[in-house]
């Protein structure tokens, strides 16, 4: 697996460097060697953030961790990504190399996805601002909307840092 790392407001050392390639190296069983792993660590005031990428046969595999320190923040993103990956074991054999889980001796039980609520409703044309503001009065973290600027579907939504995101589906 090829990585690719990246430090936002901080410099990575190469003993880190070496500590990422050894680590994800024990993903390879999951992933083809084509793959690619994106590490991002951010410095936030007195901890570390570390983000976990992979992408693999049109799926995105995606961790995030804080930590006081970096290699901690980052041995427990490589464990959560491990763990998602081994509960949905079952999902994914299909998206991960074969004969991938055949050394795993953890047996986790497969979660069922149960679909509590269904909800219809009419996504109405309006701006991004509009949804954002519509978002807001009903109190939730969501909203999809058709946006008046392309005439597609959007999602906006809220973010853990207080900002607001925008999902635009591409084709």
């Amino acid at each position: 697996m090829k990585t690719v790392l990246s430090g936002r407001k901080m410099n990575l050392s190469d003993s880190f460097k070496e500590i990422v390639d050894k680590r994800l190296s024990k993903l390879n069983r999951f992933f083809e060697d084509e793959q690619e792993a994106f590490v991002v660590v951010t410095a936030e005031k007195a901890e570390a953030k570390v983000e976990v990428t992979i992408k693999a046969k049109g799926m995105v595999f995606r961790t995030e961790r804080r930590a006081r320190d970096k290699v901690d923040a980052f041995e427990s993103a490589v464990e959560g990504l491990t763990k998602q990956i081994v509960k949905n074991k079952d999902r994914l054999v299909s998206k991960l190399r074969s004969g991938a889980f055949g050394e795993l001796s953890e047996q986790v039980p497969e979660q069922e996805y149960e679909i509590i609520k269904t909800k219809t409703f009419s996504a109405k044309l309006m701006s991004v601002e509009e949804a954002i503001l519509q978002m807001e009065m009903i109190g939730h973290s969501f909203f999809i909307f058709n946006n008046e600027a392309s005439g597609e579907i959007n999602v906006v939504y809220k973010r853990k840092d207080e900002g607001y995101g925008l999902l635009i589906p591409s084709r």
